[in-house]
C-alpha cells in the first residue's frame, strides 16, 4: 500500500528538529536531507565506524547539536519502499547489540539525560523484550535506569512470555491497549 507521510519539523531550530527525530516527527534518513560540505565539516560530522543500525540519524545528531541553520522545502523529493523481508525487519540478539552501539554513540554526544538518549534507550529495551532475544534477568540489566518496560509484574509477565513463545505480534498489541488504559486512567482488573 502507499502511505503519505508528511516530514514537517516542528520549527527550524536545530535543538526542536533534533526532538522531532527522536518523537517520530521526522525521519532520520540522510536522503531526504541536503548540507552543505562546510557545515560537515564545521561540526566535525562523520558515520560513525562499527555502527550499521541509524548510522544516518548518528550522523545528523552531530550536525543538529550545533546550531546550524535549517531551512525546509514543503514538497515530496523522496520516496521509501519498505520490504517485510528486509533484514531490519528480523530482530535477533545481533540487533540488540547493534542498538546498544547505536545508543553508546548517542550518549557520547548529547547529555544522558536528553529526550533522544531517554527514547533510544527505551525503544532498543522494548525490542528486545518483545523479540525475547534474552532472558528476564538480562533485560532488568540493560539500561536499568529506564524503569521496566512494563510497571505491572502481571503485565509484564504475560507479555514476556506471549513474545517468548513467538507471539510478537499479539504481545506488541496488548502492551499497546495497556498503555492507552493507563494513559486514560483506566484499571484492566
Amino acid at each position: 500500500k502507499t502511505e503519505y507521510r508528511q516530514q514537517r519539523p516542528s520549527s527550524l531550530l536545530s535543538s526542536a528538529v533534533l526532538d522531532d527525530l527522536f518523537t517520530g516527527n521526522l525521519h532520520g534518513s540522510c536522503c531526504n536531507k541536503l548540507v552543505k560540505h562546510s557545515c560537515i565539516e564545521q561540526c566535525n560530522a562523520v558515520f560513525p565506524q562499527g555502527i550499521n543500525y541509524c548510522e544516518d540519524v548518528c550522523f545528523i545528531v552531530q550536525l543538529l547539536k550545533h546550531n546550524i541553520k535549517i531551512a525546509y522545502l514543503n514538497r515530496a523529493f523522496y520516496h521509501y519502499v519498505q520490504s517485510q523481508s528486509s533484514i531490519t525487519n528480523h530482530y535477533t540478539i545481533e540487533s540488540l547489540h547493534t542498538q546498544k552501539k547505536y545508543v553508546a554513540f548517542l550518549a557520547s554526544c548529547l547529555p544522558e539525560d536528553s529526550t533522544p538518549v531517554v527514547l533510544s534507550k527505551e525503544y532498543v529495551k522494548k525490542m528486545a523484550f518483545l523479540n525475547a532475544v534474552i532472558g528476564k534477568k538480562e533485560l532488568a540489566l540493560l539500561y536499568p535506569e529506564i524503569r521496566s518496560v512494563h510497571e505491572n509484574k502481571r503485565i509484564m509477565k504475560v507479555l514476556y512470555s506471549l513474545a517468548f513463545s513467538g507471539h510478537y505480534h499479539i504481545a506488541s498489541l496488548m502492551r499497546d491497549i495497556y498503555r492507552n488504559l493507563k494513559k486514560h486512567n483506566h484499571s484492566i482488573y
